[in-house]
């Protein structure tokens, strides 16, 4: 049932691509069959996510889906832990790669269902010492090799893939995103984004991932990939650029903030304003298509466009708040708020689960309108999703207490830089 169910689940939704070409699916048909590791952390994220979205219940005594969740993750960890430590010669690639894609159904799982920050960080250490360990893993690929003809009948898309295969850096770019997104909760010394930027390895560059995560369908799938995915891909490419970017500089933001302005971080809060209207500019017309557009839509397209752009709206509001506390809003960071707003009931009213992308945007808008019709709604938005998992909970959290201070100051603005390194202490 649970497994049958995960092509379904909301985590799969979460990353909006159709499920037939999707890497989840890749997952689902290979390593899942040939890897009970594999397979338990798929039961775990489908009993877990049954469970949430409470489409099982059980009668009272009785194990309930959430319970099933625990069990296979535990038994998935046990396991996992005991692979890793059994002593082993040469460890082939694939080998390695169904290493990785455990990591990245461990991380997935503690960020969408954990309850506990440290647990995701430390899945997210583990993902730091594979790449240490084992430093060609990822290798510099020429694209080029995807015109090339696999030899032997056989391939892993079926006889008509190409010579290279992509997978494991959209996997890895994911993580990347997880690790950024958890930074001002959770914060370390050294994270995993900081890792790849410092490895020296122009394979780990962040950039370089998405770049290869575009691809990847094409050159696993090769011939059998459908010419719709293709005008898919292509469709949602630039918005998934601008979500790339506006992730790049949220990571540069609380570098500043963690380094309390020290030039040696390589960016200050000038240079990050120019680089984000730069951004804006350059991507002005999915702006535009996000005011305008419905919220509605029988392709994916709009709805990663509105997630791209309310996203970067919510970047710049995340500049201003951190780097330039005592700076009123402009223009820009009235507008930004206001179409934050406009995208989040445009989402609503077409699937209220789409919302549960938004939570960042949502956080950044609740502390900045000053509009209280507006701000009880999102409030209301944030507080249905809160029990999901840590970071909907640390973001209705910071939401309640930000909102409180603010209210006792008269309405002035809170110095979140300030306000969120007192809650890691």
């Amino acid at each position: 049932m649970y497994f049958q169910y995960f092509p379904s689940s909301s985590t799969v939704k979460y990353f909006m691509k159709g499920w037939d070409w999707s890497s989840f699916s890749c997952l689902y048909q290979g390593p899942a069959a040939a890897n009970k590791v594999v397979m338990r952390m798929l039961l775990a994220i489908s009993a877990n996510d049954m469970h949430r979205d409470g489409l099982i219940v059980r009668p009272s005594g009785q194990p309930t889906a959430q319970d099933h969740a625990h069990y296979h993750y535990s038994l998935a960890a046990k396991e996992f832990r005991e692979l890793l430590e059994s002593p082993k010669g040469c460890i082939s690639q694939e080998d390695l790669e169904m290493i990785f894609a455990t990591m990245f159904l461990m991380v997935l799982y503690e960020w969408q269902f954990g309850h506990c920050p440290r647990n995701l960080q430390l899945h997210l250490r583990g993902v730091r010492s594979l790449l240490e360990s084992r430093p060609n893993l990822f290798k510099m690929k020429d694209v080029n090799n995807a015109f090339l003809p696999v030899d032997g009948a056989d391939s892993t898309a079926g006889g008509s893939g190409s010579s290279i295969s992509y997978i494991l850096e959209q996997l890895l770019i994911w993580i990347l995103y997880v690790d950024v997104s958890t930074r001002p909760i959770a914060p370390v010394e050294s994270s995993l984004y900081d890792y790849v930027l410092k490895s020296g390895n122009p394979a780990l560059h962040p950039d370089q991932l998405h770049r290869c995560a575009r691809l990847w369908a094409r050159c696993f799938w090769g011939e059998k990939y459908p010419d719709l995915e293709v005008l898919d891909d292509i469709e949602n490419h630039r918005a998934l650029e601008l979500f790339h970017e506006g992730m790049g500089l949220r990571y540069k933001t609380w570098k500043v903030v963690e380094s309390n302005g020290s030039a040696d971080v390589g960016y200050t809060a000038e240079s990050l304003f120019n680089e984000i209207m730069e951004i804006r500019d350059k991507y002005s017309d999915l702006f535009i298509t996000s005011k305008y557009a419905g919220g509605i839509s029988a392709r994916r397209t709009l709805k990663t466009i509105h997630f791209a752009v309310s996203t970067f709206y919510a970047q710049i509001l995340f500049h201003r708040r951190l780097l330039w506390p005592n700076t009123p809003p402009s223009v820009l960071h009235r507008q930004s708020v206001t179409n934050i707003i406009e995208i989040a009931h445009k989402q609503y009213n077409s699937d209220p689960r789409a919302l549960r992308r938004m939570h960042w945007a949502l956080l950044m808008a609740v502390i900045e309108t000053d509009n209280v019709g507006h701000r009880d709604w999102i409030r209301e938005r944030i507080g249905e999703f809160r029990y999901f998992h840590s970071e909907y909970e640390w973001a209705s959290q910071v939401a309640d207490d930000v909102l409180a201070e603010q209210d006792v100051n008269r309405g002035k603005y809170v110095n979140l830089g300030e306000f969120l390194r007192r809650r890691c202490v």
